[in-house]
């Protein structure tokens, strides 16, 4: 039975009509989440329903406030557990979703978003346990290794893959006999760190760099590496 042209137009201004509604409704939602990003209201914001499609205009940002809402509300010691689960999901979803970076009316760049997610996974790979952690370790190597294709050199970027390399070698380091490749595993992690030091003067990096850097160095010398 073949459909008639004008049914087949008719679920046409439907699809149509259903898009521009869905798209309607984010940007409707934008307005109002951006009115209480001046206010700094991130209690709200952080509560906020998002359900909108990644093709609905908005839509990232609606992700990204949310994101970093839950990320302020977790620095601030409130609900850390949920708030970084919260920043973990909706700042990779916006990420996901945002192809140029100029973010009208909120102060939301690329480095500081990717740098604000990386320290809710390092933090919440120590919160978790088992399998879970080793999850989180992965994504946060993943998601560091992505801020540096984007940013060559981004010391922040550096700190955290190699922060991520540290915690997953952790069954290396008990025992090191087991990893013959951990050495040199742990050198270049030491090389690696080394280069960014110059890159990292100055910036909030530095210190979490050098002390890194120590850590490594420790471990090298424990496991025996000449």
């Amino acid at each position: 039975m073949r459909t008639s042209p004008r049914l087949l137009h008719r679920i046409a201004i439907l699809v149509i009509a259903a898009f521009l509604l869905a798209s309607c409704g984010s940007l409707k939602q934008l307005k109002k989440a951006k009115e209480h990003w001046k206010e700094n209201d991130f209690e709200w914001l952080a509560g906020m329903d998002v359900k909108c499609r990644a093709s609905d205009e908005g839509c990232n940002q609606l992700h990204l406030i949310k994101g970093d809402a839950c990320y302020r509300l977790a620095k601030s010691d409130r609900d850390p557990l949920k708030n970084l689960e919260c920043t973990a999901e909706h700042l990779a979803e916006g990420i996901r979703q945002t192809d140029k970076w100029r973010l009208d009316d909120i102060d939301l760049n690329q480095a500081q978003t990717y740098e604000n997610l990386c320290e809710s996974l390092r933090e919440l790979q120590f919160m978790k346990k088992g399998k879970e952690s080793e999850g989180i370790t992965k994504r946060l190597r993943l998601t560091a290794g992505e801020l540096l294709e984007r940013e060559p050199g981004n010391p922040a970027a550096i700190y955290f893959l190699n922060n991520a390399m540290l915690v997953g070698l952790a069954d290396c380091m008990n025992m090191p006999a087991s990893c013959p490749g951990l050495c040199g595993e742990l050198q270049e992690m030491l090389s690696d760190i080394e280069k960014a030091r110059s890159t990292a003067r100055g910036t909030r990096y530095e210190q979490n760099l050098e002390q890194l850097y120590r850590q490594v160095l420790a471990e090298h010398r424990l496991a025996g590496c000449l």
